[in-house]
């Protein structure tokens, strides 16, 4: 008789992943022979034999990966770990149906509605108030000069809070009920730290801004560029061709930048000619929209896109 190797249990089925669970014990077991020796039980009892799938599941019935997030628990069953991340995130973020058990809390507050909160367990907001004063840190004049020295540092009111996209982060200087309490009360020195914080907040949404255009700015140039390229060259067919290919480099420029939507290019087109009729300077040649006469309106870039002889009439 041939040996059986270690990779198999007794009666020689291998033992792996999908074949292979343990008891409270530790122990393994092999599911087909279990299997088997339930059926012979089921059979000596007179009993309905129980039907197994033989076919091994690449996803669990939500659709995560087994072998990515293959899980056993103390009995040796598998679990998806994905499943249960979500299945725990949900029980502990959102209440469970019906009101709390308890009708008051230990300090004999009622435990109705507007006088209880979920956060992993019901709670009484009464008495989250009072811990909230009796807790309170009071605002002192070393936590203001670092307040200040923050708010000057280009920091966000809300991180002297320990706080950053609606997130605790850490690095918390004063308590934002006792902040809010002190200006109310310090109306001068509230009026200095809200300005300085709206500057603040300006600035960096300004840089989110910056950011997020620098990253859009080629899904703006579709197809290499050629939606912007027909929508600029189809807004500038009209123009003089003296003038046409410095207006359409700065649209390119802005579409570029993310400050012009090819769909806005017709609408837009003054505002860019403009801005290349005004680029000489006072030691360059004449300002295009400058008037000829003292007495007329006709400008220098009329006389160049119509021709002189057509703008006699403007004239008188």
């Amino acid at each position: 008789m041939s040996k059986i190797p270690a990779t198999h249990c007794r009666h020689g089925h291998p033992w792996n992943d999908e074949n292979t669970r343990f008891n409270n014990r530790g122990d393994r077991y092999c599911i087909i022979c279990q299997r088997v020796q339930g059926a012979a039980y089921r059979r000596r009892k007179g009993r309905k034999p129980r039907i197994f799938s033989m076919t091994i599941p690449i996803y669990c019935r939500h659709g995560h990966l087994w072998s990515e997030n293959i899980r056993y628990d103390s009995r040796g069953y598998r679990v998806c770990a994905a499943c249960k991340r979500a299945s725990d995130k949900k029980r502990l973020s959102e209440p469970p149906s019906g009101s709390p058990k308890k009708p008051f809390c230990p300090h004999g507050h009622p435990m109705i509605a507007g006088n209880i909160k979920w956060a992993s367990g019901w709670i009484c907001v009464a008495c989250k108030r009072a811990c909230d004063r009796r807790t309170e840190k009071p605002v002192t004049r070393e936590k203001l000069e670092r307040i200040f020295a923050a708010l000057h540092e280009g920091k966000a009111l809300a991180e002297c809070y320990g706080k950053k996209n609606n997130r605790y982060v850490g690095g918390k200087i004063v308590d934002s009920g006792a902040l809010i309490k002190y200006l109310r009360e310090n109306p001068r020195i509230g009026k200095r730290i809200r300005a300085l914080s709206r500057t603040n907040r300006r600035t960096i949404m300004q840089a989110v801004a910056d950011r997020k255009r620098i990253v859009a700015a080629p899904a703006i140039m579709r197809n290499n560029g050629a939606d912007a390229y027909q929508a600029i060259l189809r807004a500038t067919a009209n123009l003089w061709e003296g003038e046409r290919g410095d207006v359409m480099s700065l649209m390119f420029v802005a579409a570029a930048e993310g400050r012009l939507k090819p769909k806005d290019a017709a609408a837009r087109l003054p505002e860019f000619l403009r801005d290349h009729r005004r680029q000489f300077g006072k030691f360059g040649p004449v300002s295009l929209d400058q008037p000829l006469f003292d007495d007329g309106s006709v400008t220098l870039g009329d006389t160049i896109t119509t021709g002189l002889w057509q703008s006699e009439s403007s004239w008188q």
